[in-house]
């Protein structure tokens, strides 16, 4: 029997191939960085005995030079003034606030009670982009009474001519993370509506922060990735890239084999390939790097984003590799 030619190396094999070179590359860094920061952690221990030795022998001088001036004035007196002088800022601040203490993790259903209240704080929060009011209002639950003709007058501010730039985008970010459908909807609406392509980044910006991992958010996301304005196609897929759920990384995958583009906007830093899945997701990403095809490589390049996991499964799958080319 004659012997059979070797079979052809696909661009997967070669991929592969190459991986395997770097992650024995990374082995030996990895090995190399861990001895410097030991020899770094036990310099610095070394440093900090003799530098604490120092200032005890400074503190015991200063205290001689304060007696004999009659003052008293510690090392610790000026740290424990501003100390003082913080404390104090922030009681004043508190008895501003009715007597209580800011607590920007509290929802807004339980800080507001009414629209009228939390339309007030949101304009306020607008003026000078304020994050702490912005997190208030990320998924407020649906019981929310106050919440519908809320978020119709945000609709309303986002996408009025009137409003200034900065603060549509405040008020947009303020619909993308509400994780309500009839605001996305808005969002989309206005990318499409948009009077230039600036206007149009201002709402796909704030379209893509949309991550409140729900499946029927991704499945309306989704229905749009036919959408012949690209400039809301990127924001789509990065916004369901930003989900990492188990239908998330499957929609993805689903539409990058069906428009036939391996690159699956890797290039454009979204899509599969830049996808942090957890665990629940490792079996599928693991059956597209096992196809060996021209999609394989956006599997394990989300299997490494995810952590320490995703790249033993990335293991297991250079080890099949090389098993069944009899390696």
């Amino acid at each position: 029997m004659g012997s059979s030619d070797p079979p052809p190396i696909t661009p997967c094999c070669a991929a592969i191939t190459l991986l395997e070179e770097r992650m024995k590359k990374v082995v030996t860094v990895g090995v190399l960085a861990a001895l410097t920061v030991g020899a770094l952690l036990i310099t610095r221990d070394r440093n900090g005995e003799e530098s604490n030795g120092t200032q005890s022998t400074q503190s015991g001088d200063s205290g001689n030079i304060d007696s004999d001036s009659g003052t008293s004035n510690s090392g610790t007196g000026v740290g424990r003034s501003t100390k003082q002088g913080d404390s104090a800022s922030i009681e004043s601040g508190a008895a501003e606030n009715g007597g209580e203490l800011e607590q920007p993790d509290r929802p807004a259903t339980e800080i507001y009670r009414s629209a009228e209240d939390a339309l007030a704080a949101v304009k306020d929060g607008a003026s000078r982009y304020d994050d702490v009011i912005l997190e208030q209002f990320e998924s407020p639950p649906v019981e929310c009474s106050w919440c519908g003709s809320f978020y119709e007058s945000i609709r309303s501010l986002a996408f009025s001519a009137d409003t200034p730039s900065d603060q549509k985008s405040y008020f947009a970010e303020l619909l993308s993370i509400s994780a309500r459908p009839e605001n996305l909807e808005a969002l989309i609406d206005g990318i499409e509506k948009a009077p230039n392509e600036e206007s149009a980044r201002q709402y796909a910006e704030a379209l893509e922060m949309a991550s409140a991992s729900k499946d029927d958010l991704v499945e309306l996301l989704g229905s749009r990735f036919g959408t012949q304005n690209e400039v809301l196609k990127e924001s789509l897929v990065a916004a369901v890239t930003n989900q990492g759920t188990p239908l998330a990384l499957e929609t993805l995958y689903k539409y990058t084999v069906e428009s036939k583009d391996p690159d699956g906007f890797y290039s454009k830093g979204t899509g599969l390939g830049e996808a942090v899945a957890g665990p629940e997701s490792f079996p599928f990403l693991k059956e597209i790097a096992e196809k060996r095809d021209e999609y394989s490589h956006l599997g394990i390049k989300a299997l490494l984003n995810s952590g320490s996991e995703g790249v033993r499964v990335v293991f297991d799958v250079l080890r099949a590799s090389k098993k069944s080319r009899g390696g």
